[in-house]
């Protein structure tokens, strides 16, 4: 105690000698508590984003990322522009679509996805002017980053006309399947009675999809190409289907008409085909 008041008598006889001494020891005393009160300001705000990346709200989102990565995997990438006559099959069979029910499909997952980001909200906000030492430099970096991802996934989540364009020319491709096993002899020769009637019925039915379709400027040529592909498939059905290499290598030159539409269309959207990619990029984020 006794060195205590012996050094409080000198410090005060000090600054009695060179008052104005006081204003640097003040200033240095107050930009420690400062600098101490950032730090507690940030590991509290560090511990508050981890407790929004377990929210319900959140988790929701997780999951639903996850179910549509899942979709982009086993379905078709029709949603996203990236359209194959090859991946029409199995769009079509029963079991398939059974098993993979239409609230799991890219078109009702991201506009629920887009709900479920709205009903979390946003992420909260840190910044310092201490943002030079450790934690609230941590800080900071987490905010922007989680802030940042925060906003992209709401911009990836928004849906636009070409997403329904695509997703409705699938609908209306997918009834040719069966044109993957016609342009093969083999698939040709084992036609049952009736078969070829049931086939010109679906080309009609898409036929009047694609006419009743309305279509982004972009593809307005794409979109004739494959009416024309449709009514080339017609007369190519009314062939006499007994001679099975030519009735089979008419069905294979139309496909590369819809073949070179797909690719096309696929080539104006690539940045539309990554967004099941970046979606999944953001939501790390979140973990």
């Amino acid at each position: 105690m006794k060195k205590l008041k012996n050094t409080c008598t000198r410090l005060k006889n000090f600054f009695r000698r060179k008052p104005k001494a006081i204003i640097p020891v003040v200033f240095i005393l107050s930009l420690i508590i400062f600098a101490v009160v950032e730090c507690i300001r940030a590991s509290l705000y560090i511990s508050n984003v981890e407790d929004y990346k377990n929210s319900v709200g959140i988790l929701d989102v997780q999951d639903t990322i996850e179910k549509l990565q899942t979709s982009v995997e086993i379905s078709s990438r029709a949603y996203f522009c990236d359209i194959s006559h090859d991946n029409l099959l199995p769009e079509f069979n029963t079991a398939y679509a059974n098993f993979f029910n239409e609230n799991n499909h890219p078109e009702a997952l991201l506009p629920k996805l887009k709900t479920q980001l709205e009903t979390a909200g946003g992420p909260p906000d840190f910044s310092s002017l201490m943002n030079f030492m450790p934690q609230p430099k941590r800080a900071e970096k987490l905010s922007l980053d989680v802030n940042n991802a925060y906003l992209k996934l709401t911009e990836l989540t928004q849906e636009n006309a070409i997403n329904t364009y695509c997703i409705n020319l699938e609908t209306a491709l997918v009834r040719t399947y069966f044109l993957q096993d016609l342009k093969k002899p083999e698939g040709v020769s084992a036609l049952l009675p009736g078969q070829i009637d049931n086939f010109q019925t679906n080309i009609a039915q898409s036929q009047d999809l694609i006419k009743s379709m309305t279509f982004p400027s972009q593809f307005e040529q794409e979109h004739l190409k494959v009416l024309e592909f449709l009514n080339k498939v017609a007369g190519s059905l009314q062939k006499d289907d007994n001679n099975y290499k030519q009735f089979a290598r008419s069905i294979e030159e139309d496909l590369k008409i819809l073949d070179e539409v797909l690719a096309s269309i696929s080539n104006k959207t690539l940045e539309l085909q990554l967004i099941p990619e970046k979606i999944l990029l953001q939501a790390n984020t979140f973990k």
